[in-house]
């Protein structure tokens, strides 16, 4: 890590939203770190202004019983293209870009496993 970066460690989707249109709008360079797993792979970046670390979102963000779906953060190599592909497309939309869902693949739980999950996996 760039010992003079910003390091934003988000909470909520509204906070990862709001560190990508903050960086954007100053042009700042933003990587975004997951777990740390991936941080040798590709290029080492010129410049890094801001980390974006995502490990805070690791939960359970939703779950109605009986339904079929639990909506988590589930830190991953998918979610990272994901995001950057969204920082790409909201420098590219400039002012007229609007927030959009990426969806993130997770662990399934179903009415047969919820129990169990909840007890294993805590809301934060």
């Amino acid at each position: 890590m760039t010992a003079d970066a910003v390091v934003i460690r988000p909470g909520t989707a509204a906070e990862v939203a709001a560190a990508l249109k903050e960086a954007s709008d100053a042009g700042q360079s933003l990587i975004i770190r997951g777990a740390g797993s991936k941080d040798g792979y590709g290029r080492t970046p010129s410049r890094i202004d801001v980390i974006l670390d995502m490990q805070r979102l690791n939960h359970i963000v939703a779950h109605e019983h009986g339904d079929m779906t639990a909506t988590t953060w589930q830190p991953a190599y998918e979610e990272g293209k994901q995001v950057f592909q969204a920082i790409l497309d909201s420098i590219a939309a400039g002012d007229s870009w609007t927030p959009k869902v990426i969806t993130i693949p997770g662990v399934v739980v179903s009415s047969e496993n919820v129990d169990q999950f909840m007890k294993d996996h805590p809301a934060k």
